[in-house]
């Protein structure tokens, strides 16, 4: 009881503020926390009538794992995360390759949260797409070449259109103000790429993991009564 939680932080700049607030306290006390981010709306989400501005859920476990670089230097024991998104969730695709850098989220392993659905889909060569929330809104991959000084790049984007894409690209993906978008070509994505993408992840990084989250929930002692987001690191 004293060592191993989990936080599941709602879509809210007071929930997203308690979850780091709880971090701390936990991590300094010696506890590991395992997160499920899935809620927290995708990037270049709108948020109210500002388009485009949301900062992703990889920006907030960017902000904890912050947070745990100063846990640790306060002498406390090295503090242990474990990050958790749906292969639902728009912010996928970057989530997956967010730790082939090594010097990103070292505080924490992550894992993916797979669904029977998506094992069905990969079983059966099928397309697979992004949702969001309650409003199950459709997000698709778009990719496009950013012409920049430094040479063409091709960039993936995940929206719910092109003008959605582009509006995207621009606000998270300028690296100089020349910068400039084109070629926007919309890619359907499928269950088995996607699973081989996380199997060669694994193979070159050592991550993600896979939580089974419909096996899970399932099979838990807990499951009358509650919902399991995630487990700890330990778990």
């Amino acid at each position: 009881m004293l060592n191993c939680y989990v936080l599941d932080p709602e879509d809210s700049v007071e929930s997203i503020g308690k979850t780091i607030s709880d971090m701390y306290k936990i991590s300094c006390g010696g506890g590991g926390i395992g997160f499920n981010f899935s809620k927290v709306r995708p990037k270049g989400d709108d948020i109210q009538n500002i388009k485009n501005s949301a900062p992703g859920s990889i920006s907030v476990m960017r902000m904890i794992n912050e947070i745990g670089n100063h846990v640790r230097a306060g002498r406390n024991r090295r503090t242990a995360l474990m990050s958790i998104l749906s292969i639902t969730h728009p912010d996928f695709l970057e989530f997956l390759r967010v730790k082939l850098d090594r010097k990103e989220l070292t505080n924490f392993n992550i894992s993916v949260a797979i669904t029977k659905p998506f094992l069905e889909a990969v079983e059966s060569g099928d397309e697979w797409y992004f949702t969001f929330g309650g409003r199950h809104e459709r997000y698709y991959m778009y990719e496009m070449t950013r012409k920049s000084e430094l040479g063409d790049e091709v960039i993936e984007v995940v929206a719910k259109d092109e003008e959605d894409a582009l509006g995207i690209a621009k606000l998270h993906h300028l690296k100089h103000y020349a910068d400039t978008f084109d070629a926007v070509t919309k890619k359907t994505i499928m269950a088995r790429d996607l699973w081989e993408r996380i199997i060669d992840n694994a193979i070159e990084s050592g991550e993600p993991g896979i939580f089974n989250i419909d096996f899970a929930n399932e099979y838990t002692n807990v499951s009358y009564f509650e919902h399991m987001p995630a487990t700890n690191p330990c778990g």
